[in-house]
């Protein structure tokens, strides 16, 4: 079995930041063919409200509020003879699903790379299932916005506060203990700009890499958290001067906001940053959508809870009926998108999706 991190093969030690047209429109053959990787929102609820979160957070736009494991095993099934080799699971608050246990031991049958996207408060009720895992495939990331417990509670604002910070580290020191921990995922903004050097930090010593996230309009409208928004760009200007080495993400060369990742020691520290603009099918699946240009564009596919395969967190509507179908549509739609720099400009406000309240 492959170890996780060789989905990164294709990434590659670059001289300098580079521009971003070029980055993205000079793709080698194979890069061209890369196959997306699909994410599972598999529970609406959540016990954190994050100030940044929109309602459901990947689940939106699910008509059901979790998924069963029979239809988690045939999208599953269907992905792979797309040749889809890795997986997301996200939600909401993924161990809030009554099944995660059952869901984590299918995933750790399948062999194939997955990612369960947490925001780590869990963790340790599920400390017996997770031992059982692959620890080469199944990779965990978790959302920590702040190494302040005040802090902490003022951004993720849990529902039940008390304690819930330490329920968090205790999670990110059992994954890490364990191997499991791939990345802190960070969104920062006004509220956490200042933790940026300490987080780095606190992932070189808990031996995993970091990604550093901006606020965007996804799902809900930039405007309504326009407060909290903090351009990245200094922050990577000033990574390039102090970092290691600097590396490409050849996975978003063709998806989504193209990424760099700031090598510091043995930890990676990758930046999306919505203002350099990202991938869109134009011609295809974007050109009628209502919500173009928004701040992600294709990055990766959503299989939701009720079945749709879709291609970002705006958009339901299915081109056909049958799964296998639409999920060989979005795939080709992906492999065709063009990178836009510019289009999605910071600041940018979508409009609200009154079919989800």
């Amino acid at each position: 079995m492959e170890k996780y991190n060789c989905y990164h093969s294709k990434d590659e030690v670059l001289k300098e930041n580079v521009n971003c047209e070029a980055y993205c429109n000079n793709l080698s053959a194979e890069e061209k063919a890369m196959v997306p990787f699909l994410s599972f929102p598999i529970i609406k609820a959540c016990n954190f409200s994050c100030i940044y979160c929109g309602r459901d957070g990947e689940a939106t736009g699910s008509s059901t509020d979790c998924v069963s494991l029979d239809l988690l095993k045939d999208l599953v099934a269907i992905a792979q003879n797309q040749q889809i080799q890795k997986f997301r699971i996200t939600g909401g608050e993924p161990f809030l699903h009554n099944n995660i246990a059952d869901i984590l031991e299918f995933f750790n049958s399948v062999g194939c790379y997955t990612l369960i996207n947490t925001n780590g408060s869990m963790i340790m009720d599920y400390s017996y299932t997770i031992d059982r895992l692959d620890p080469r495939n199944m990779k965990f990331a978790i959302s920590l916005d702040s190494l302040y417990e005040d802090r902490f509670n003022c951004i993720a604002r849990p529902h039940q506060s008390e304690s819930m910070f330490k329920k968090v580290m205790a999670g990110v020191e059992f994954l890490s203990s364990r191997g499991f921990l791939l990345r802190i995922n960070m969104v920062v903004g006004t509220h956490n700009y200042d933790e940026v050097y300490g987080m780095i930090k606190f992932c070189q010593d808990h031996h995993c890499d970091l990604k550093l996230l901006d606020i965007v309009s996804v799902p809900v409208p930039f405007g309504e958290r326009c407060d909290f928004f903090r351009d990245l760009t200094p922050l990577e200007k000033e990574f390039e001067k102090k970092c290691d080495r600097i590396i490409s993400h050849a996975y978003t060369k063709s998806f989504g906001v193209p990424c760099i990742k700031y090598q510091f020691g043995a930890t990676s520290v990758t930046v999306k940053n919505g203002s350099k603009g990202t991938h869109y099918d134009r011609d295809g699946i974007c050109c009628d959508c209502s919500f173009f240009p928004c701040h992600e564009g294709l990055y990766d596919i959503f299989a939701l809870s009720d079945g749709r395969i879709c291609p970002c967190r705006w958009t339901e509507e299915q081109a056909f009926e049958k799964p296998e179908d639409q999920l060989k549509f979005l795939i080709e739609a992906f492999q065709r998108a063009k990178f836009f720099v510019g289009i999605n400009k910071i600041g940018f406000d979508m409009k609200k999706r009154y079919d989800l309240l």
